[in-house]
């Protein structure tokens, strides 16, 4: 369910949401840094971090944002196989 905002839905074990935190701090950066690279505010970083899952558009966002492939996000959440 979208509510607007470029989120889809609240799940606090949500693997999308741990995927993101996971490729984040694997390439270096604060939740500061990738709202930046994003164009958002760092509270929407820490949304998608603790379970505000970003639409599909933005989550290709935070792929590039990320410098990683398209849909590598939804793979490392078991979502896609290789």
């Amino acid at each position: 369910m979208s509510h607007g905002d470029g989120t889809l839905r609240r799940d606090d074990d949500d693997p999308v949401c741990a995927a993101i935190r996971r490729a984040r701090e694997a390439a270096g950066l604060t939740q500061s840094d990738l709202a930046i690279r994003v164009g958002v505010r760092q509270a929407h970083v820490s949304r998608w971090e603790h379970g505000v899952r970003p639409t599909l558009e933005r989550l290709a966002e935070i792929e590039r944002a990320l410098q990683i492939r398209r849909g590598d996000l939804l793979r490392a959440a078991g979502f896609v196989d290789d």
